[in-house]
């Protein structure tokens, strides 16, 4: 079902000024017409022919960054009805222009903008304050599905009931949160005798007081992103709805709604199979302390299901590569002199050096000499990517494929000598990266008990 509201648009670095010499200077402001449904979110706005808006418009686009469209935009005269106090899109993406020079009403032409999300500000509910629910897309069904029981009539009478060990509410921060169906009835037609049940997967969350907007949208981020590494897709938020004492915000977003293999779970990891297991596990400070890096490394290990070997592969590696921040010097050599004696030595040691070297080159070999120096004072470093792994506490020596085998793999990829790569190698390659990607991304997590699994079929 479409909801359609109108109000008043800006867009405020579109230039105004005419765009050929016989044509009409821009308005500033624009009437819009707005269609929101399950799939779409359309703004329509009429014009004067004469003004060439849908050309300008298009010329102004090749110049914005379209994930940040909103900024450039200002709503005004959103106020409708008794409820909506606010339309916001600051945070929308461009996602398609259309434009039509058919006329319309006798006499104007059709620009038509869809984006990616809207929100709404609502008077607020009194009888749902601290109360957020975020309705999940198509991924949302493997992670509510596995909290109920199967669904079987008594009866005329159906009993939507929770596993019985699955009903707690689990903790982040100060807010509780669930994975629950919210179920409605739907009956299109007054004289049939059958109604559709409808279930929608969600999470909700209690929170105190304290909480605003801005955290509770962050804990949603948290949990969902979680979900989504042990599910291993996206888990979209397409409708939020959240309940404060100022007002009601929603949140509508057009779902992407890819299709994903049905691999999921944290079993090759040496942790629980089952989801509910799973979110009892301590990963909520380390989510909250390593989001950022989280965000970037979930995703690409989702993204990695939807390539090739060879794209697959190099995504994997460059996972380890992200993950591996630290730079480690290495380990200090053990002087038995002072800081103060050893430059003394250093400052010998140049000295006769420079007796083996001619004097034009003797100035060059001091510059390079003193570039060195600091380095001389480590030992030999392990190669910076085992050094890393064996840290996070992998036995690099018990890998199926080596870490040098690994190297090799990617330097033929990114050079395109994929001829020469043994497919077998490279099958093998990308199940233990995936493995050591699941391991690193618990890691980030906080979570210690992981094992890893060395046998690959």
């Amino acid at each position: 079902m479409n909801e359609v509201y109108t109000f008043d648009i800006e867009f405020l670095t579109l230039p105004l000024e005419p765009i050929f010499t016989k044509s009409k200077g821009i308005p500033q402001i624009h009437n819009v017409q707005m269609k929101v449904s399950e799939l779409e979110i359309e703004l329509r706005l009429e014009y004067e022919p004469s003004t060439h808006l849908g050309l300008a418009f298009n010329l102004w686009a090749e110049s914005l960054n379209w994930q940040s469209f909103g900024q450039n935009l200002r709503v005004s005269n959103e106020q409708q009805n008794d409820r909506l106090q606010k339309i916001d899109l600051s945070s929308c993406s461009l996602i398609k222009i259309l434009t039509s020079e058919k006329l319309t009403n006798e006499s104007l032409s059709t620009l038509i903008l869809y984006i990616d999300q809207i929100k709404f500000y609502w008077t607020p509910n009194p009888d749902n304050f601290n109360l957020a629910e975020f309705y999940l897309g198509e991924g949302g069904f493997d992670a509510v599905s596995p909290f109920y029981a199967v669904l079987f009539p008594t009866g005329s009478v159906f009993s939507f009931d929770r596993m019985n060990n699955r009903t707690d509410f689990y903790q982040i921060g100060s807010c509780k949160f669930s994975f629950e169906f919210n179920f409605t009835a739907v009956n299109n037609r007054k004289d049939s005798k059958e109604v559709t049940i409808v279930k929608e997967p969600k999470i909700q969350f209690i929170f105190p007081d304290s909480i605003g907007e801005k955290e509770i949208l962050h804990y949603s981020q948290l949990v969902t992103l979680v979900t989504s590494f042990f599910f291993h897709r996206p888990i979209e938020i397409i409708l939020s709805r959240i309940h404060l004492d100022q007002h009601t915000i929603t949140i509508k977003k057009i779902p992407e709604n890819k299709k994903y293999p049905k691999i999921y779970g944290t079993r090759e990891f040496g942790l629980p199979r089952m989801f509910h297991n799973f979110l009892k596990e301590n990963w909520q400070e380390g989510a909250m302390k390593n989001f950022r890096k989280l965000i970037e490394v979930i995703n690409l290990f989702n993204q990695s299901f939807q390539l090739d070997h060879y794209s697959q592969f190099l995504v994997r590696y460059g996972i380890i590569e992200i993950c591996n921040t630290e730079k480690d010097k290495g380990e200090l050599f053990n002087f038995t002199l002072s800081k103060k004696d050893q430059n003394k030595k250093f400052r010998e040691a140049l000295e006769v050096i420079l007796t083996a070297i001619p004097e034009e080159d003797q100035k060059a070999f001091q510059e390079k000499w003193t570039s060195i120096q600091g380095k001389m004072k480590y030992r030999p470093m392990k190669s910076p990517l085992i050094s890393f792994l064996e840290k996070v506490g992998f036995d690099t020596k018990d890998f199926p494929i080596s870490i040098n085998e690994l190297k090799a793999l990617r330097d033929k990829i990114t050079h395109g000598s994929i001829l020469k790569i043994d497919k077998e190698q490279l099958r093998k390659a990308n199940i233990q990266l995936y493995r050591i990607n699941g391991i690193l991304i618990l890691h980030l997590l906080d979570i210690k008990k992981w094992k890893f699994n060395n046998k690959i079929n």
